[in-house]
């Protein structure tokens, strides 16, 4: 049985049921698939590049829950971000480009600099509601006026906002909650204005992302790991994080009858926090070596066909079983008493 194939026969079984495999010894173990009720919560995980911040009247989401509102708390970051190293250079050429928000005009003037004008509110032409000052020299950041930055920052729309940081060696993407029968949140809208919306963003910034991988930003790459650790949390708000157990069927020794109700699984080991199939199928195939699949019920349970001669030394009655694995060992039950059977 392969890895795939364990990883399918794993998707396909619910908490209340369990698969048999046996390994090439002929011995059986029962894999048992359980909820896990209290697994680690993902959006804590130290290795995590993305900071998920949520505002919600009713749940505690993500790793940050800030007092400010989400307009504020956002024009704050932007402020701060686009003051750091003094990165307001690509919020100026964003602001210069844009004609249809937030706009910026530089024209050169006599003296040899530029002055540079804010237009309020997206009115371009009202030449009344700008905000006008005067940079000596434009290569330098540092020397435009403290109040044009602010202005400018306090100006921009939540969207201009983003796309300014996602150019700027930051990288933010929404969060959106689906509240319906349980809880779901994906970095997409869910599209149901009656039960969704967004409640936040997930942000990450270079130097982070550069220190966790050790190596140069890619924006494309952190943007995908940044969808893969909403989808983790996705499972764990949805409650599929499961313990996968793993137990050692133990028959009873048929020459002593006095043991015969002695036939049980023996826990062998267990993993609990797990919420894929493919690391659910690496530890069972680490505990039983290589498999094949034998049932999803207990093996006296199973319809197997009548193996001849075998008779129950209580009642004497016909013992049904199977021949299992390799080595062909006979695992029955006795069709009257029950009587488990092992040779």
């Amino acid at each position: 049985m392969s890895n795939d194939e364990l990883k399918t026969a794993i998707d396909y079984m619910s908490t209340d049921e369990h698969l048999h495999v046996v390994d090439s010894d002929g011995t059986i173990y029962r894999i048992e698939k359980k909820s896990d009720p209290d697994p680690d919560d993902p959006s804590k995980w130290e290795s995590n590049l993305g900071t998920m911040a949520c505002w919600h009247t009713r749940y505690t989401l993500g790793n940050e829950n800030p007092k400010d509102d989400p307009q504020n708390w956002l024009a704050m970051k932007f402020k701060d971000f686009m003051a750091k190293d003094r990165n307001a250079r690509s919020m100026y050429e964003y602001l210069r480009a844009n004609q249809h928000g937030t706009h910026v005009s530089m024209r050169d003037n006599a003296n040899g600099g530029q002055t540079w004008t804010l237009f309020y509110g997206s009115m371009i032409d009202d030449p009344n509601d700008v905000f006008t000052v005067t940079v000596a020299d434009p290569a330098d950041i540092a020397s435009i006026p403290q109040e044009f930055f602010d202005a400018c920052c306090e100006e921009m729309s939540t969207k201009e906002r983003i796309a300014v940081l996602n150019r700027s060696g930051w990288l933010f993407l929404p969060l959106f909650l689906m509240d319906h029968s349980g809880l779901s949140m994906s970095t997409e809208d869910f599209n149901d204005r009656w039960d969704s919306g967004q409640v936040g963003w997930i942000y990450t910034e270079k130097s982070r992302a550069e220190k966790l991988w050790c190596a140069d930003w890619d924006i494309d790459r952190a943007r995908q790991e940044l969808k893969d650790q909403v989808m983790e949390y996705d499972k764990f708000l949805r409650g599929e994080y499961y313990g996968i157990i793993v137990s050692r069927f133990e028959p009873w020794d048929h020459d002593d009858p006095e043991k015969a109700d002695e036939a049980e699984f023996v826990e062998e080991d267990s993993c609990w926090g797990l919420s894929d199939a493919g690391s659910m199928a690496d530890f069972i195939l680490e505990t039983t070596g290589p498999c094949e699949e034998y049932s999803y019920k207990d093996p006296e349970e199973s319809p197997e066909p009548v193996v001849p001669d075998w008779r129950c030394v209580f009642c004497g009655s016909q013992v049904t079983g199977r021949l299992v694995g390799p080595k062909k060992k006979f695992y029955g039950t006795c069709d009257s008493c029950g009587a488990v059977y092992h040779q």
